[in-house]
């Protein structure tokens, strides 16, 4: 599960491979998580997975709330808007 943030999920986001997400919380950061092929069997057969975020990005000043990742020939980018009425 994505346990990492420190307060609610706003919003999330995949990349258009599916193997990056991005979570929006409202303890102002934003998380981005590199999905691999975890496979944990259980007894009763789910599966889980505890993920660890590869890298924190912090600069909004309040709740995140709401977060995209743009397709791009070079590189893929990521976009947040927040409650204090930035966009980054």
């Amino acid at each position: 599960g994505l346990r990492s943030h420190l307060d609610g999920l706003r919003a999330v986001a995949f990349s258009s491979s599916g193997t990056v997400l991005v979570s929006a919380s409202d303890d102002a950061s934003l998380k981005l998580w590199v999905l691999k092929a975890v496979k944990i069997g259980t007894k009763d057969g789910t599966v889980t997975a505890d993920l660890e975020p590869s890298v924190t990005l912090r600069g909004h000043v309040g709740a995140v709330t709401c977060a995209i990742i743009e397709p791009s020939p070079r590189a893929e980018t990521c976009y947040s808007a927040g409650l204090d009425g930035t966009v980054r």
